[in-house]
């Protein structure tokens, strides 16, 4: 459900972002782009950039989390071994006295 949502947030910038970039302003009194289009854009721009970012980070966060994860079972399973191992050397000790 994460990941869905980690999608979900990125293309929702990258979707702004290219909505802003087709922003056309009212022209100017003599022609010209307005400051509002000039804004506009800019924004469009760093949205764009945003939703990379987010993609991207979100990405390595959840493999990060994944080999979090995969080494925390490593350590849980090799402490069961420990575990188990110790059960039978005291098994095998109390059966050779």
């Amino acid at each position: 459900m994460g990941r869905l949502l980690d999608l979900a947030a990125a293309a929702l910038c990258i979707g702004a972002g290219v909505y802003l970039l087709q922003y056309n302003a009212a022209q100017g009194v003599d022609g010209t782009t307005s400051w509002f289009q000039i804004i506009g854009h800019g924004m469009g721009i760093y949205f764009i950039g945003k939703g990379l970012f987010i993609g991207r980070s979100l990405h390595l966060a959840s493999r990060q989390a994944t080999s979090v994860e995969q080494i925390l079972n490593h350590v849980e399973a090799s402490r069961e071994e420990h575990i188990h191992a110790s059960t039978l050397r005291d098994r095998v000790s109390d059966l050779n006295r």
